[in-house]
Parts: C-alpha cells; sequence; structure tokens
C-alpha cells in the first residue's frame, strides 16, 4: 500500500541500444516524496527504485502529454525529463540521481502542465527538442542541452478563426519521422478535458518550415 502511488506512470522510456532496460517514471499524484524512477534491465521482471526530486502526477489533467522522459541514444546513461511543475531535468546515471537543466528557458510552471515532452534526433548527437505548454513553444538544443533555442517558425496563432480568449496553440505530442521530419500536433488545452481547438504541423529540420497537415 506505501507504493500505491507507483501506480500511475507519468512517463516511460527505452534504451534503443538495450533492449532489457525500462525506465518507468512514477507518480499518480503530486505530494512531498510522492514518486520514483522504476529502472529495469531484465524487461520488467525486476525493478530498482529511485527517488524523485520532483513531484509527477500521472492522472492529473495533461495525461495525454507525448512522452516527458527520453534516453539520449549516443550516450545511454543520460536521460532527460519534462515536469509539470520544475523545468527540465537531466541525469547522468541511468535515472538515479537528477539534476536541473539550468540552460533550459522554462525552470517553474504553475499551470500543472509544464513541459510535455522531450525528443531526441536519433541520428544527429547532440540534439533534442522539447515541448513546453506552459510557454507554447517547441524549444531545440544542439549541444546535449547545454544552450536552447525557439525552434524557427512554429504556429503561434490558430490557423481559423477560434474564439475570443482562446489559448494559442500549444505543443502536445510529437515524433520524429525516418526522414528527419518532426511532426507536432498543438491543442489549445492539453486535456483531456475541454480541449477546443488542435492542429497537426510537421517541421522539416533542412528548410525551416511548418506546413500545416491537418487532417
Amino acid at each position: 500500500p506505501n507504493q500505491y502511488n507507483f501506480n500511475g506512470p507519468e512517463s516511460i522510456a527505452l534504451d534503443p541500444h538495450d533492449p532489457n532496460r525500462l525506465y518507468i517514471a512514477a507518480g499518480m499524484y503530486a505530494y512531498s516524496g510522492c514518486c520514483a524512477f522504476l529502472v529495469s534491465d531484465d524487461q520488467g521482471a525486476t525493478f530498482s527504485a529511485y527517488p524523485a526530486p520532483f513531484e509527477m502526477c500521472s492522472n492529473c489533467d495533461g495525461r495525454a502529454a507525448g512522452e516527458r522522459l527520453a534516453v539520449n541514444p549516443f550516450k545511454p546513461a543520460e536521460l532527460f525529463m519534462g515536469t509539470r511543475y520544475n523545468g527540465l531535468w537531466v541525469s547522468e546515471n541511468r535515472a538515479q540521481t537528477w539534476t536541473q537543466v539550468a540552460s533550459f528557458p522554462v525552470q517553474s510552471s504553475t499551470d500543472g502542465y509544464g513541459v510535455q515532452w522531450v525528443l531526441f534526433d536519433p541520428k544527429t548527437p547532440g540534439t533534442l527538442y522539447v515541448g513546453s505548454f506552459t510557454n507554447a513553444t517547441v524549444y531545440v538544443s544542439t549541444n546535449d542541452g547545454a544552450t536552447w533555442s525557439v525552434l524557427p517558425g512554429q504556429p503561434i496563432a490558430w490557423p481559423f478563426s477560434v474564439s475570443a480568449g482562446a489559448k494559442p496553440p500549444a505543443p502536445e505530442r510529437a515524433l520524429i519521422n525516418p526522414d528527419g521530419n518532426l511532426y507536432v500536433t498543438f491543442d489549445d488545452l492539453p486535456g483531456p478535458n475541454v480541449i477546443d481547438y488542435g492542429i497537426v504541423e510537421k517541421y522539416s529540420p533542412e528548410d525551416k518550415t511548418w506546413p500545416n497537415i491537418t487532417p
């Protein structure tokens, strides 16, 4: 019973070079000492638990976010984790200990959504994308998180008429296609409740364009 809160995974991540290794960021509700990283090196047969230095809330609104936890494919001991309340964090020892990424533009959030997803470019060492719902912004780093910039050209307004006071498009989920293009879904609220607007856009790193491909 004292581990009940671990039944709510905020995110999961796989090591792309080790099919036995699984990471679970576990925390159903947010409170002091609520959460942990559950790490398995035998495909989930057994786990080691390491306390998380920040709160998670997987059953709160925003639970449809993309994966907040990601393994660096070029440095498998390194993981990045986007949090709801405390910006972006990094571990250099397979999720055992964590440090806040001081260079990341979002250091704290009060909306309960925070940093929605982290995504490494599997073909380009040092490049990762991070979606902040709080700032309605996709950020990119090309030096393994040392510095960050706003991904140019991303949508800052809806491409159709919306009601007065509607929130701007904010990044919800993302994937990188094998051809290198980044696909991102944007919405006005992170769900699962009262979402009114959404779009799908494709970012091309080669020509820096963002065509709207919403079905």
